[in-house]
């Protein structure tokens, strides 16, 4: 099924993409470049919805089989603001970075984490206002373990909300404008992902404050220099 439904989907993506950048010459009305613009953005986020549902389907029948490496933390979070550069400039963004240069590597799988770090990076992005500032900072914890940790002042989490937006398509009701565009797997996975890791994710938020998450591996996935 999910190949039955990227084929017609890249198509999309990928001519839209060219009637967008205009390849060919103008389209002539400028309403045509809106037409496209949308229906490129449609079609990413329904294969980000494929994504997430045939990841969720992997999780459910415990057939997501990690494939661990080691990992350049560094190397990897440049890759994660590159994928979200777009989403950030277009809120005037800044999303600050506190990771030494000499960090420890981490053991894992290099698509969950990249997919953790995404999601949970995006949702900074979609949830904070314009012109706010995100930050992402690297540590360990008191038994060596690594620890990362994305903090913004957005919209924030009522306590009531904490507990289900780890649950498969929960989303923050006091945002339904922005959350619809979100398949409400986002945290789901992250959860998961990091308990096939062994790891943990810890959520605060405070309602018209922000929110930080915290995401803490076990000591045993530390590769230090």
């Amino acid at each position: 099924m999910s190949h039955d439904l990227r084929t017609p989907l890249n198509a999309i993506i990928g001519f839209s993409e060219m009637m967008r950048d205009q390849y060919f010459g103008p389209l002539g009305d400028k309403r045509y470049e809106e037409y496209t613009k949308d229906i490129h953005k449609s079609g990413t986020l329904l294969v980000s919805l494929i994504d997430d549902i045939l990841d969720l389907s992997k999780i459910e029948a415990k057939k997501y089989d990690l494939q661990e490496d080691r990992l350049n933390l560094n190397d990897l979070v440049k890759e994660c603001l590159t994928q979200n550069k777009i989403a950030a400039e277009a809120k005037q963004q800044i999303i600050r970075v506190d990771l030494p240069v000499d960090f420890p590597a981490l053991l894992a799988d290099h698509r969950a984490i990249l997919q953790i770090l995404n999601n949970i990076l995006s949702n900074a992005i979609k949830f904070s206002e314009k012109g706010k500032a995100i930050e992402l900072q690297g540590g360990l914890s008191r038994d060596g373990g690594i620890m990362l940790t994305v903090t913004d002042t957005g919209i924030g989490i009522s306590p009531k909300d904490i507990a289900l937006i780890t649950q498969p398509f929960m989303q923050v009701q006091s945002s339904h404008s922005i959350a619809r565009e979100s398949s409400g797997l986002g945290l789901y996975l992250v959860s998961s992902l990091m308990t096939l890791h062994g790891g943990d994710l810890d959520i605060e938020s405070k309602l018209g404050e922000g929110t930080v998450i915290k995401l803490t591996f076990p000591p045993e996935r530390t590769i230090s220099a």
